[in-house]
């Protein structure tokens, strides 16, 4: 079953209902703030007092899982010590995985997909997810026993504690104010209403003003003139340098650099030149 949040059958509804019941629960999750714990916490906690055991991995990269969700999590886990909340640290490859699986008896049943555990992923975000129901002997069960038990032995995750939470609180604080810092600068340097469909927008009209056709038969002109006078001036090279050539030479210099009697069609002019800048300006009026 494909689950989306756009159907009427979000994924806060599908995790509940996978949990629901449920001896066994694995969950592991990129990212996970206080709205996805406030929705799960509840949840695990009544499979907890029936007896169920519960296995939680959180990632912590990017210091997108929120402090006061772990410390959510870490309260179940005192109250209930079949609940083991791991958190990975932080490392050049993300922990990215979400993966919700529950085992009735030797029935399994799995969420795996792009919902992290936040409020937006469980009810409003754009989330894809598949539902897969399995047996004990599955080829999927399997893979998904190895998957989790390899996290059990994974260095990078160890198990949530106070010390550990406030460690993570304090550099998740000096993140947020750095990046805030950085939100701010960068606002600030950016234009103000800085709009592509402005330009967009004076393109269409000035393809559409009488006058472009004029300007653009303009520009072709001295385009074609300054390539003329720089193959002049290149074949001077094939003879002799004498009065003539430096005559040739310094004509053409000057027409296609010199702004005191020459044409200057090298340059801003030579795209648009004086009398094409008129027209335009005219038109503008």
């Amino acid at each position: 079953m494909l689950i989306s949040n756009a159907d009427g059958a979000d994924h806060a509804g599908a995790i509940t209902e996978l949990i629901d019941g449920a001896d066994a629960i694995f969950i592991a999750v990129a990212f996970l703030t206080i709205g996805g714990a406030d929705h799960i916490a509840p949840i695990l906690e009544r499979r907890l007092a029936a007896g169920a055991t519960v296995e939680l991995f959180v990632g912590t990269d990017f210091f997108l899982t929120e402090p006061d969700a772990l410390e959510r999590l870490l309260e179940l886990g005192r109250r209930h010590p079949a609940c083991s909340v791991m958190m990975a640290d932080r490392s050049s490859a993300t922990f990215h995985p979400k993966i919700y699986s529950a085992r009735r008896g030797d029935r399994w049943r799995s969420i795996i997909g792009s919902a992290n555990f936040t409020r937006g992923a469980l009810r409003s975000n754009e989330e894809l997810s598949l539902r897969v129901d399995h047996a004990a002997g599955d080829a999927l069960t399997k893979r998904l026993a190895e998957t989790f038990e390899r996290y059990r032995d994974w260095k990078r995750f160890q198990k949530l504690d106070p010390l550990l939470l406030q460690q993570y609180r304090s550099a998740y604080e000096i993140d947020r104010r750095e990046r805030a810092k950085y939100e701010k600068a960068r606002d600030r340097a950016l234009p103000e209403a800085f709009d592509l469909r402005v330009i967009e927008d004076w393109h269409t009209r000035y393809l559409a003003d009488p006058a472009t056709a004029q300007v653009e038969a303009l520009r072709r002109q001295s385009r074609t003139k300054a390539l003329r006078l720089q193959k002049s001036i290149a074949a001077l090279a094939a003879g002799p340098i004498d009065g003539a050539a430096r005559k040739v030479f310094r004509q053409g210099l000057g027409d296609l650099m010199g702004s005191s009697g020459g044409q200057h069609l090298c340059g801003g002019r030579a795209t648009f030149p004086a009398r094409a800048a008129r027209l335009w300006s005219i038109r503008r009026r």
